[in-house]
C-alpha cells in the first residue's frame, strides 16, 4: 500500500501555524481588577510593619551596658555614642564603635553589638600607657603607637590605674604644646625609647628614666648615676651601637673617671664626656631643678 502524500499548500492558502500577531489591550478601569490586589496588599502591610518598628519607642535604645577590662562606665558610653533614643534596627554598631574610639581614646573598643529590645553593649579594654610624654604645658598618657590617651592634669580613670615615673619612662619635649587625647607624637621618638630600654645592659637600665626629644637632635636619656647621653634620631643597629658604646664607657668607669653630666655618641660611635651646666637640670636645658 503505498504512503498517503501529504497535500501541498497550494498558492494564496494561509499559513496553519502562522503566529498571531501581538496586540496591546487598551488599558481601562476595568483593567484594574485584572491586577495582583492580594500582593498589593500583603506589600503594604509590610511596609507598615517596617515603619512600625522604625519608630516604636520599644526598640528605642535606653539601656547601655558596658562588657571587657574596662574603667569605661555607662555614663561615658551615654556620652559618647550618642546612641540613647536611636531605633535599635536602625542603629549601625560599626558607626557607634567609630564614635566611641574617636571620643574615648583611653578604651580600646573590641565590639559593639544590640540586643532586642533596647540594649546596646559595648565590648571595651583600656589602651596601656607605654610612656608619660610632658610638654611645658602638660603631661599626657601615650600608648606604643604614640597616641595621646589622657592629661594628667585631668585623667578619665581611676587614680590606682595612672600610671607614674616609676611604672613608665618619662619623655620630655620643650615646646609650649597643648596635645588633645587622640593625637599622636612622633612614632620615632616612641620607639627608640622602646629599643634602648632594651638593649641597655641589665645593670644600667633601672637608672635610665628621663629621655628629652628633640625632631632636630634626636633622643637624648638621662640616668640617675648623674649625666646625660645622647642617642641621635636613627633606628636600627646605629642606635643599638650607641647604646653598646655607652654601656661600655659605663661598666669601665669613664663618666667617673671625668666628671662629666654629658656623654656625646659621634658618629665614629665613641664616647665624649663633657661638663655643661645647661645638662646639669633634671629635665636638662631650660627646666628647673625641682621639676620630676
Amino acid at each position: 500500500m503505498k504512503p498517503l502524500a501529504v497535500p501541498r499548500r497550494g498558492r494564496g492558502e494561509p499559513l496553519r501555524r502562522r503566529r498571531q500577531v501581538k496586540t496591546r489591550r487598551r488599558w481601562t478601569w476595568r483593567s484594574l481588577l485584572h491586577a495582583p490586589i492580594p500582593q498589593l496588599v500583603a506589600l503594604l502591610l509590610v511596609l507598615g510593619g517596617l515603619y512600625g518598628l522604625a519608630t516604636s519607642r520599644l526598640f528605642s535604645i535606653s539601656t547601655v551596658q558596658a562588657v571587657g577590662d574596662s574603667s569605661l562606665t555607662t555614663d561615658a558610653i551615654r556620652a559618647g555614642c550618642e546612641c540613647v533614643g536611636a531605633n535599635i534596627f536602625l542603629t549601625r554598631p560599626e558607626d557607634v564603635r567609630a564614635r566611641l574610639t574617636a571620643r574615648l581614646p583611653w578604651i580600646d573598643v573590641r565590639q559593639v553589638y544590640t540586643r532586642l529590645p533596647d540594649r546596646l553593649v559595648v565590648d571595651a579594654t583600656d589602651r596601656r600607657p607605654a610612656l608619660l610624654w610632658r610638654t611645658t604645658a602638660a603631661t599626657y598618657t601615650v600608648d606604643m603607637s604614640g597616641r595621646v590617651l589622657y592629661d594628667l592634669h585631668a585623667p578619665p580613670v581611676a587614680t590606682a590605674m595612672i600610671p607614674t615615673t616609676a611604672t613608665v619612662p618619662l619623655v620630655y619635649s620643650p615646646h609650649d604644646v597643648r596635645l588633645t587625647p587622640g593625637q599622636f607624637v612622633p612614632s620615632t621618638a616612641i620607639k627608640m625609647v622602646m629599643q634602648t630600654r632594651a638593649d641597655l645592659p641589665a645593670s644600667l637600665a633601672p637608672s635610665v628614666n628621663v629621655y628629652r626629644w628633640s625632631p632636630y637632635s634626636g633622643l637624648t636619656a638621662h640616668s640617675t648615676v648623674g649625666w646625660w647621653f645622647s642617642l641621635g634620631i636613627v633606628l636600627g643597629d646605629d642606635l643599638r651601637m650607641r647604646v653598646d658604646a655607652v654601656s661600655n664607657a659605663y661598666k669601665q668607669g669613664y663618666m667617673d673617671q671625668h666628671h662629666c653630666n654629658y656623654v656625646d655618641l659621634r658618629p665614629g660611635i665613641n664616647a665624649y664626656c663633657n661638663y655643661q651646666l645647661q645638662w646639669h637640670w633634671p629635665l636638662g636645658p631650660g627646666t628647673a631643678p625641682a621639676r620630676h
